[in-house]
């Protein structure tokens, strides 16, 4: 096994990082596929964002050349209007070219009935992991996590990525595999998705892609040296929601340490569990890793007061800084790891409530104005039938006031994300060095905090 990690500081001003948010890291990614182009026999890539038409360039050009490609992201309407644009370019020509098989996975999360805004729609689409699998023709393969999303329109940031080459029959091979099988059975075919809701209007395609389930817990196993787990509805290990388990494992390797905890991520803020999770959260293992006399230092992208969810992000900067932990910002920083002794977490998620929230067979609900109840029940319908829902898991109705129109689902709440732990030492040494220069960057700063 060969296991490798790339990191990269661009300058904001520099606009030869211009086709996304870090090119160098994208091209790095690139470079390592392309390496090897006559041994491939399949690439699936699973990306929070597919608008970058260089990347579709590169992805096509391979599938000429033979090689099946699968890319799972989100649907159009999850979107920004800045990145939609140029979104809605590549998904005409994946649709269209016949090039790569371009699949949709349209789960939503909710804990309210409030909307939290990512896109267009207003939903929340659960898909926020970057990673790829490269399966090669002497039964070995390549897999990656990065913390870039490879979009245009994005800001310049820094990043993080992990590559590994492994033989097919390996544990962190099989971890891989796994997730990618499970994620594309469950997700839809881009063409017949976008046929299918061409004609819907805002609101009706937020009923449409709400009506999407994707719960029921799979038996995936995490692989062992380097440890891969993943998050997702359908993922669940052992009793333990597969968000529970992500922190678990975290708080546990942190609870370990003896020596230093450097965390390095854009959002920091798991201090108060959005389910009810009665465990430690990260922040309580961070503020007692001080307390036992370890180094622990924080570095992150903005503060509490420029995010919308200011609440818990000031919970944290506040538990953090009254027991003496350090903490600085600078808004380049997207990378997402964490260095604890001589290990290293490297994920594609950030360390939030919501990054780490779970909520199996929770009933969600969504509220539209009582005069588009005809309309949302027919919506409702048609989505149960395009996603084979043949029980009572999704409903439409009337509020017991008669004062709206409500659509029901019974589904698993959790964001899907990849998390690999190293002890690679040559791993350990290159995002030691990389914190370093994160954390002496000329525009990073102290956390101010707010009293």
């Amino acid at each position: 096994m060969d296991i490798q990690v790339f990191s990269n500081v661009p300058d904001a001003n520099d606009r030869k990082y211009g086709f996304c948010g870090n090119q160098a890291a994208l091209n790095f990614l690139l470079d390592k596929i392309k390496a090897s182009v006559s041994e491939i026999s399949e690439i699936h890539l699973a990306l929070y964002l597919f608008n970058n038409e260089n990347l579709y360039d590169e992805m096509a050009a391979l599938s000429k050349k033979g090689i099946k490609i699968t890319i799972t992201s989100i649907p159009l309407f999850g979107y920004e209007e800045k990145k939609a644009v140029s979104a809605e370019k590549v998904y005409s020509r994946a649709t269209n070219d016949g090039c790569l098989d371009l699949l949709i996975f349209p789960h939503v999360y909710q804990w309210y009935a409030t909307r939290y805004v990512r896109g267009r729609s207003g939903l929340a689409y659960s898909l926020h992991i970057k990673a790829g699998l490269i399966k090669y023709k002497n039964s070995t393969c390549g897999m990656f996590l990065t913390s870039g999303n490879m979009a245009v329109h994005d800001g310049v940031h820094s990043e993080t990525a992990i590559f590994i080459q492994d033989v097919l029959t390996a544990p962190s091979s099989e971890a891989f595999s796994q997730f990618f099988k499970e994620l594309e059975g469950r997700s839809k075919s881009a063409k017949e998705y976008i046929n299918e809701t061409k004609s819907l209007d805002q609101e009706m395609n937020a009923v449409f892609d709400f009506s999407f389930v994707g719960g029921s817990g799979t038996g995936i196993v995490p692989s062992a040296s380097p440890y891969i787990f993943f998050t997702a509805p359908f993922i669940k290990y052992g009793n333990i929601g597969s968000n529970h388990y992500a922190r678990e494992m975290i708080v546990d390797l942190i609870d370990r340490a003896t020596k230093r905890v450097y965390l390095c991520t854009q959002h920091l803020h798991d201090v108060s569990p959005y389910d009810g999770y009665s465990g430690k959260t990260l922040i309580q293992s961070l503020v007692e890793a001080r307390q036992r006399g370890l180094d622990v230092q924080c570095i992150k992208q903005s503060e509490s007061k420029s995010l919308t969810d200011k609440k818990r992000a000031s919970f944290a900067e506040c538990h953090l800084h009254y027991n003496h932990i350090p903490q600085k910002i600078n808004s380049v920083i997207h990378d997402k790891f964490i260095l604890i002794d001589d290990a290293a977490v490297v994920t594609t998620s950030n360390f939030t409530a919501t990054n780490f929230g779970w909520g199996e067979a929770k009933e969600m609900v969504l509220g539209l104005p009582v005069e588009d109840f005809q309309k949302a029940k027919e919506v409702t319908n048609a989505a149960k039938s395009f996603y084979g829902i043949t029980d009572e898991t999704v409903t439409c109705s009337i509020s017991p006031k008669g004062v709206a129109a409500v659509v029901k689902r019974v589904d698993n709440f959790s964001e899907v994300n990849g998390f690999i732990v190293t002890k690679n030492a040559e791993v350990i040494k290159s995002l030691e060095n990389y914190f370093n220069q994160l954390w002496s960057h000329p525009n990073t700063k102290d956390v101010q905090i707010s009293f």
